[in-house]
């Protein structure tokens, strides 16, 4: 909206409307845009079920994808 003022290393999820200031280093979304996290914490859980598998081809991926599901894919 206009008028506001996003700070700095911030995140805004796909969609959202940002009605008020926006602190630096923290994760908003929504309709309006409410606070989700700091930037810290989202970069922990970011982390922890990130996988490196650039060495990997195509067939390798999808095999250690399929094997290592992280807790919230389905």
């Amino acid at each position: 909206m206009p008028g506001v003022t996003i700070g700095e290393n911030v995140i805004i999820g796909g969609h959202s409307v940002v009605t008020k200031d926006i602190p630096s280093n923290s994760v908003f979304a929504g309709v309006p845009a409410r606070k989700i996290s700091t930037i810290d914490i989202f970069e922990e859980k970011i982390l922890k079920d990130l996988v490196d598998t650039k060495h990997l081809d195509q067939a390798g991926k999808k095999a250690y994808l399929l094997k290592n599901k992280p807790e919230w894919f389905m």
